[in-house]
């Protein structure tokens, strides 16, 4: 599903650089559930970026469903995110004066096909949210915040999810139901890939790429847990 190869990236011009990532090649395959792993400034919130088309590689090629992404112009770019890339970030980022539902169809404003109501109402409730459709964000929790952003990402029915330290502005109690919501749309066959820096988040993938100093320092893969099998 994915390809990166030789890919670098720097930053600050060209009389001083600063390399965030530094030739890195790695494939993704659909269906995997990817856990991106490094210390702050290691370059993964970077590769982050890539994979969600959100920047460009300065060197190197990304190849998403077999479309070369890094000849996109601003317009392809956001088409592509569109239509195949739902996103989740530490912070929620939700509309203060939308109720759930409102947030919920907000990436419809920038389609041509945008959801319905019912898309909406289905993804809610595919998180446990639909009970909240009526609320503002001042009325939920940070967990049933994230639910909110996470039905978000998927109402347009994407590929592939990406997620930037889902748990991170969470207790353990609640990062650890959000995690849950993530491995059942796993095992619904959605591809997922998240960020963090919490090795016990990043346990509950079935891959983890480890980023150091801009490069892949470690690639491991673990046996699906028994409960994805039962």
């Amino acid at each position: 599903m994915i390809s990166l190869e030789h890919v670098k990236k720097s930053y600050g011009g060209r009389e001083r650089p600063v390399a965030a990532l530094s030739d890195v090649s790695l494939e993704l395959g659909k269906g995997e559930f990817v856990a991106i792993v490094g210390a702050s400034g290691s370059g993964k919130t970077t590769l982050l970026q890539i994979l969600g088309a959100l920047d460009l590689p300065s060197e190197g090629s990304y190849v998403l469903n077999g479309q070369r992404v890094d000849g996109l112009d601003d317009d392809e770019l956001s088409a592509l995110r569109n239509r195949t890339i739902g996103f989740v970030f530490q912070s929620f980022n939700l509309l203060p004066r939308a109720s759930a539902l409102e947030n919920v169809l907000t990436p419809g404003l920038y389609s041509d096909t945008p959801p319905t109501r019912a898309d909406a109402e289905l993804v809610m409730r595919q998180v446990g949210m639909l009970h909240r459709s009526s609320h503002m964000p001042s009325e939920m929790s940070g967990g049933e915040q994230q639910r909110i952003a996470i039905a978000r990402a998927l109402v347009m029915r994407p590929q592939l999810l990406l997620a930037d330290e889902p748990t991170g502005n969470l207790d353990a109690a609640t990062g650890d139901q959000i995690m849950n919501v993530l491995s059942e749309l796993h095992r619904s066959g959605l591809t997922i890939v998240l960020v963090t820096h919490d090795p016990v988040v990043a346990s509950r993938a079935e891959r983890t790429i480890t980023i150091r100093d801009g490069r892949i320092a470690s690639d491991e893969r673990r046996l699906a847990r028994q409960e994805a099998v039962q």
